[in-house]
Parts: structure tokens; C-alpha cells; sequence
């Protein structure tokens, strides 16, 4: 088995993409359970429900301690990444284990977390995890009050706790140390749901980075009355919403916010066969691929959910032997197939919330990694173009694709490089303009022509020339001059970035949102709605990772396009709540829609009260009064309306309105080297009263 890694590249979609390879790396994760023994004894532990249906746990068959100590050395030699110190039980039952686990498990440069009830937790325990820099400690705590909390858990469970987590936050700050972090952990019951935001008030006093929510799984007699009521769970995502906010103002991590999604993705888990089961982007589930869990009595598995009388045990066999065993190797074959074994029914929700993350982060790994379509491929390509487009726009497209291969095949080559990148700068425009003469006639031809001309002398003075009149803010990017764009009847000069294609009103959005404060992206603290997103702005705001980014466009081409998910909607017709979104930026999108009264009003509606809407259109200059197209104009990238400067802002009065010109931003000389028309480019900041 090859267990070589690179720690600068290694992650869990690198392991991934070696499974699909044919590669056998070893797990990124190791879950072990130390002990199933207790010293509290919670009504909604997964341990009622095995005495309930097959008698009280024997504990005398777990694993000595030497076996665990050398299951350690195992899972370094396999290139594992991290540990999960967990249990059936409390870890601190057997704290002295423990604690060198964890210190053998530094000494090979691995780090992890001890999830722990936190009760049995000494001042030596904690000054020992501090001293080898452990990395966090996982807290159950399910009451921001005794009454609560120990109502679920056992008698004094709160005080013993708190006291354990303040005597950590005293310790470290004494020592001026950052580690272990605190991660505090509630399951939401009927007693607690609706002291979410109270339990976030409790653990920012004690120094929690983070605070995560699950769902109860309720497995036993005992646990059903606390299960939660209809009307608590239709109040979920406001008290989710609620304390989401307060999270993020306190400065504390959590998953509140996506707590109704984890439920509904979670519900929707497919179980039906999929016709293609040889992408590993298909599998039901990534654990088997991903992580082992050890239990108590030595048995291996995938995950926390896993139980199975025949699966391999490290009694009898090393952790390298299981990995690579029949019975894993069986299991990945039924995730490939989503043929689910029975244990997948206990699988958290939120848990599997997170393999449809990590699927989407891996199908958008490989479709960088897809290789560009050749001999047999490209003539299926073709054929199915023509099936589907008609010759006339698969010609247009194949005359595009041969200017862009014409145009980048040399990059490879260092000989003569600038005059070559020259030459075939050209020659892709003279591609577009046979194409365009071929297609729409001589007029658009010689339009072409003229933006291909000057755009081909800029491509020589910037490739050869030393001065650098142009720079690019959203890129750095510094040249003789920005590309012309060819707009089809008519020519925008000083347009595009050679670099990042960034457009004029690009690079002057790009330094608004650099100057104000109140627009930078605050984790959790906005929700932002981008219709048509670009680049240039959903970086800013993490869309890939940043819950509360919704990127909306009414072209699925170009949402398949995006690298994060976005939604399908018109924004004459939302979906969202009234007075439930913080910022909207609509740039460039009103000259598209047929009532873009709909549409502002539409905006009006979702924002909250002081909410902002950034809004920018196309203006057509020296016209008087906005002009209603009959039909989209083709020429102009089917507009169906072409706006005054004169009379657009008429059409936002149901704001409070700001008009930003570039002058009020940027100096003369900035203006200039940005290549900024000051006439038409306004930025709108419209503000809900």
C-alpha cells in the first residue's frame, strides 16, 4: 500500500481522487473508542438502547492498553492526518490511556480532539494536553442551566463541567497558550431547543470557539420524551437564525445556520441505484474511503454509526490488515453501488449534510482535473452539438474553440514566445471575424475587424513595451492598455483586463467594496443575495464555504459553471422572506428582465429595514429618457431596454438612494490608469427605510 504523503498537498479530496486513481491510501481519520464505560448515565445515550434490547454491556473484552498505544504507531505508518479520542463512554474513565495516546500521537505530528462529558476532567489532565499542544477538546453540555442539563445528563453534571471548562480558560490564559481549543457540543431535545441562544451566551464566557448542534436520534423508549414536538420543530429555524446571529456577534463558530438544511438534505438521502457506479463522485458515502472507527472491544468500522458481529478486529489483526481488508473492501463496494448496509439508517443528518459537501467539492476538483475531449470524444462532442444546437451554432462555436486552441497551444514552447502569443492573438481574431462574416454579414464583420486591429496592437505593446500606463485593482495585473470589447454594432474601448477579464465596472465595484467596512464579509453576520454572480465580488464573501452567500442566476449554464452552488430562481418571482437578506448586488442585470419593476421591487421586499441593494445598469450616453426595446437586441447582449442616466434613478424611488461615481473613490490619476469612464459607471446604494 502506498502511504507516501506530501503535508503541504494532502487533504481528504487528495485522498479521494488517489481512491479514484487506483491508489489504496490509508485513512485521513482514526475514531477511536477507548472504553464504553461511564460515569454519568444520560437518557438519550446510545447505550439505553442496547440494554434495552440486549442487556447491560459487559466492558471486560475491551482493547489493554498496549494494543491501543501501538494502534497509534500503525496509523502513522499509514499516513493518517487526524484523531477523534471519543467514545461509547467517558475517554477519562480511562484518563492515564488516554493521555498517552495523545502524547504518542504528537510525538508523530498527528493532532485531534477528546470528545468528553468534561466531568472528570483534573487540573494535571488539562496542564498535560496544554504542555504537548493538543489541539481541542469536544464538550457535551445539553442546558445552558443545571435544571436542564443535568434533567438529560446526571446530577451535578452541569457545575462539574463549567468548572472544568473555566479552570482550562484560567490555565491557559496564566500561560498565555491558545491550545487545546473548545468546541462545546448540544444535542437539541425538547427540554433545550428553545435555549439555543442561551447556551451560546454560557460557553462565550468560557472561552468556546465553537458551538455545534445535532438532531437526537431517537433509538429508545427512554429517549422518546425528549424528542421534539411539531411545534419545535416548525420553530427550529427561527431560534437556528436567532442564534446563528448571536454566534457570529459573540465571535463564536457554529452551525446553526445550516441546522434546517442538514435536516432536509439529510432526509432526502438516495437510496436508489445510479446507472453509472464507477466514479468514485457517485458513492453513497466517503467514510469507508476516508476513516476508521475503533470501538471499545476492538471491532473496525467506518464511522460512529457503525456496528457489525462480522467485522475485522485489531485483537487479531493490524489496522493495516483491516484497511485493506475484505470486509472494507466490501463495504466501499456497496457505497459505490449505494447499496447502504444497515447501520447507515442511525447516520446523523448532519453528517450527511457534509458528504453531499464534500461530494460537490470533489465533482468540481475532477472537473478541473477533466482532460480536454479528443479523437473519438470530440466527434461524439460534435455530433451531439449539431443533434442538439444545429450546424450553424456548432460551426460559430467550433470557430471559437480553434481560435482559443490556436490561440494557447504554444504556451508550451519558450522559443520566440512573445512573437508567437502575437501571431496567434491575430490569427483568433481573424477566426472571429470569418465567423461573424459567415453568420450575421459584412456590418458586424467589419466591427470585428476594427476591435480585432486594435486589440491586436495592444497585444504587442503589452507583450513588448516597457511603459505601463494600465493597472488592474482586482488583479495587479500592469500593461500599455486594457482590450477593446467588441459589443457587436459598436466598440467599448479601455474594457477588459488581459488577466482577470475584469470589466470597467468590475474594477470599480472591486475598490467600493475595498473602502467600505460595512460591506467586508463578516462570517455568519449577513445574508447576501448576488444575482449573476461574478467573480470579482463572491470571492470576498467565501461563497464556497459561507452558509449565508446565496449566488442566484436564471441560466443554469452558467450556474453549472460556478464553483459553489447556486440557485435557479427569477428575480421577479423570489422565494425568500420578507425582510430577511442584508445585501443584494444586482449588477448589470435589470436591462435583461421584461419588467425590471418586478424586479426592483422584488429586491425592496427581502431586504431588511436599513438592508442595502448595490445596484449598476449599462447606460446608453446621449440618449434623453430610458427606451423600451421591442424585443431582446441581439447586438447588445440581448437587452431589452437601454437606460438613461437621466431618468434610471426615477425608477429606484422606493429607496433611499446613493449615486458613487468613480471620482468619489478614486483620484485622477487613478481614474486613468484604472481606465474608469467617470459618465458611465454609477453604482446605486439603495438603502431599505
Amino acid at each position: 500500500m502506498n502511504t507516501s504523503t506530501d503535508q503541504h498537498t494532502d487533504s481528504k479530496l487528495q485522498r479521494l481522487i488517489r481512491w479514484h486513481a487506483g491508489e489504496v491510501p490509508g485513512p485521513w481519520q482514526i475514531v477511536v473508542f477507548p472504553t464504553n464505560r461511564c460515569n454519568l448515565k444520560c437518557n438519550i445515550c446510545w447505550q439505553r438502547y442496547v440494554e434495552e434490547k440486549w442487556g447491560k454491556l459487559e466492558h471486560h473484552r475491551e482493547l489493554p492498553d498496549e494494543r491501543l498505544l501501538e494502534l497509534v504507531d500503525e496509523a502513522a505508518s499509514m499516513g493518517a492526518h487526524e484523531w477523534s479520542v471519543a467514545g461509547g463512554g467517558e475517554p477519562f474513565v480511562r484518563a492515564e490511556l488516554v493521555l498517552k495516546m495523545c502524547e504518542r500521537i504528537r510525538k508523530h505530528g498527528m493532532n485531534g480532539g477528546i470528545f468528553t462529558n468534561g466531568t472528570l476532567l483534573r487540573r494535571e489532565h488539562l496542564e498535560r494536553l496544554i504542555d504537548m499542544g493538543w489541539q481541542r477538546l469536544d464538550i457535551s453540555l445539553d442546558g445552558p442551566d443545571a435544571e436542564i442539563n443535568d434533567a438529560i445528563r446526571s446530577r451535578n453534571a452541569f457545575e462539574r463541567c463549567t468548572a472544568a471548562l473555566r479552570l482550562l480558560d484560567e490555565i491557559k490564559r496564566a500561560g498565555n497558550k491558545t491550545l487545546p481549543e473548545v468546541d462545546a457540543h448540544t444535542v437539541l431535545t425538547r427540554l433545550n431547543v428553545d435555549k439555543m441562544a442561551a447556551m451560546a451566551r454560557l460557553v462565550s464566557d468560557m472561552g468556546v470557539k465553537r458551538l455545534g448542534f445535532s438532531f437526537l436520534q431517537v433509538e429508545s423508549a427512554q429517549c422518546e420524551p425528549y424528542a421534539l414536538t411539531e411545534q419545535q420543530w416548525q420553530r427550529l429555524p427561527v431560534l437556528a437564525e436567532e442564534t446563528y446571529e448571536l454566534c457570529s456577534a459573540l465571535g463564536i463558530a457554529t452551525n446553526a445556520g445550516t441546522l434546517n438544511a442538514a435536516r432536509e438534505r439529510g432526509g432526502m438521502r438516495a437510496r436508489q441505484q445510479i446507472a453509472s457506479k464507477k466514479h468514485l463522485c457517485e458513492a453513497g458515502c466517503f467514510e469507508p474511503f476516508l476513516s476508521v472507527t475503533i470501538l471499545a472491544e476492538g471491532q473496525v468500522g467506518p464511522c460512529c454509526a457503525f456496528w457489525d458481529e462480522h467485522a475485522d478486529n485489531l485483537r487479531d489483526k493490524s489496522l493495516q490488515e483491516v484497511w485493506t481488508g475484505a470486509w472494507f473492501q466490501n463495504l466501499r463496494e456497496k457505497m459505490m453501488a449505494n447499496d447502504f448496509p444497515d447501520f447507515c439508517a442511525h447516520c446523523p443528518s448532519h453528517f450527511i449534510w457534509q458528504t453531499e459537501e464534500t461530494r460537490r467539492e470533489l465533482v468540481a476538483q475532477f472537473q478541473m482535473m477533466r482532460p480536454k475531449p479528443l479523437g473519438l470524444a470530440l466527434t461524439k462532442s460534435v455530433l451531439a452539438s449539431i443533434r442538439k444546437n444545429g450546424w450553424r451554432k456548432t460551426g460559430t462555436n467550433a470557430w471559437d474553440w480553434l481560435a482559443l486552441s490556436w490561440k494557447y497551444y504554444i504556451r508550451s514552447f519558450d522559443l520566440h514566445r512573445k512573437c508567437l502569443k502575437i501571431t496567434c492573438y491575430f490569427l483568433s481574431r481573424v477566426f472571429k471575424t470569418f465567423r461573424l462574416l459567415f453568420n450575421r454579414g459584412p456590418y458586424y464583420s467589419f466591427i470585428s475587424a476594427k476591435a480585432g486591429i486594435i486589440n491586436t496592437a495592444i497585444f504587442f505593446k503589452n507583450h513588448v513595451l516597457a511603459k505601463k500606463k494600465a493597472t488592474c485593482p482586482c488583479c495587479g495585473w500592469r500593461g500599455h492598455d486594457f482590450y477593446w470589447i467588441d459589443c457587436g454594432n459598436f466598440i467599448v474601448p479601455h474594457a477588459e483586463c488581459p488577466n482577470c477579464q475584469a470589466q470597467e465596472r468590475q474594477r470599480f465595484i472591486h475598490q467600493f467594496l475595498n473602502v467600505r467596512e460595512d460591506l467586508k464579509i463578516h462570517r455568519g453576520n449577513q445574508t447576501i443575495i448576488h444575482f449573476a454572480p461574478e467573480e470579482h465580488i463572491f470571492f470576498r464573501y467565501d461563497a464556497e464555504n459561507n452558509p449565508r452567500y446565496f449566488g442566484v442566476d436564471n441560466d443554469f449554464d452558467r450556474i453549472k459553471r460556478l464553483p459553489f452552488s447556486a440557485i435557479q430562481l427569477d428575480i421577479q418571482n423570489l422565494p425568500f422572506m420578507d425582510n430577511s437578506v442584508d445585501i443584494v448586488f444586482c449588477l448589470h442585470i435589470l436591462e435583461h428582465i421584461p419588467d425590471d419593476h418586478a424586479g426592483i421591487r422584488e429586491i425592496h421586499r427581502i431586504l431588511k429595514p436599513g438592508g442595502k441593494a448595490i445596484i449598476m445598469v449599462p447606460f446608453m450616453l446621449g440618449q434623453e429618457h430610458t427606451i423600451e426595446y421591442d424585443k431582446p437586441d441581439p447586438a447588445i447582449f440581448n437587452h431589452v431596454r437601454g437606460y438613461s442616466p437621466n431618468d434610471f434613478s426615477e425608477r429606484l424611488n422606493i429607496f433611499s438612494i446613493s449615486a458613487i461615481y468613480p471620482d468619489d473613490l478614486f483620484t485622477e490619476e487613478q481614474i486613468e490608469r484604472h481606465k474608469i469612464p467617470s459618465d458611465s459607471q454609477i453604482i446605486f446604494e439603495c438603502t431599505k427605510q
